[in-house]
């Protein structure tokens, strides 16, 4: 670990400043150690860091909404986000947002380390809960896309896909090799089926539901 530069932005002065003492001790360089995403963000002369510790909970915000802006500024950065809420809701939005780390408090030194070897093997690392909660969110969604499409017939549903892809009429029927009055029939008992009147209601419908 000797010679990474570290960022730490977390409200537990204790806990900072053991994850600061830690790191030095191993050759590592805090470029910045604070319990504010703000005072980072306005700081024009830090350094840029290679990855940065970032704790749900930070003064003035929410860890979780400030990686975006944390990227922006340190574009190279690797975040890690650690925190003890275990929602898979905070999960998808800490790797939308850019976060390539997630590791629930308490932690270990060692389970620090071992973070940064597979980030810097592998580019990310996922807590094992934090991969399990992910892996069920995306399933319910599938199947959730899926009943999106029980009322279709199987014609119906495979120019409801090709809709979705940006296709007009008139290439999902040469995709299908249909007449367009058959591609159009097909659409009249479509939006019958979910009550409404055009094409954008429908693709709105859809990826709502």
């Amino acid at each position: 670990m000797k010679n990474i530069y570290w960022g730490i932005i977390e409200d537990d002065v204790p806990l900072r400043n053991s994850l600061q003492d830690y790191l030095s001790m191993n050759g590592c360089v805090i470029t910045f150690s604070t319990d504010s995403v703000n005072e980072v963000l306005s700081d024009e002369h830090v350094s840029d860091p290679q990855f940065i510790l970032l704790d749900e909970h930070v003064t003035g915000g929410s860890g979780v909404d400030s990686i975006a802006k944390l990227k922006r500024k340190f574009p190279d950065a690797s975040i890690i986000l650690f925190t003890g809420d275990k929602s898979a809701d905070l999960v998808l939005r800490a790797l939308e947002n850019g976060a390539c780390g997630f590791l629930y408090k308490p932690f270990s030194f060692s389970q620090l380390e071992s973070i940064i070897t597979n980030i810097e093997e592998n580019g990310a690392y996922l807590h094992p809960l934090s991969a399990s909660k992910l892996i069920g969110t995306l399933k319910k969604s599938k199947e959730k896309k899926h009943e999106n499409y029980s009322k279709l017939s199987a014609k119906e549903e495979e120019i409801v896909k090709l809709l979705l892809t940006g296709k007009s009429y008139k290439e999902i029927a040469a995709i299908l090799n249909k007449s367009f009055y058959t591609i159009n029939y097909h659409m009249k008992n479509t939006y019958a089926k979910y009550n409404v009147n055009s094409k954008t209601e429908l693709l709105y419908l859809l990826n709502k539901i």
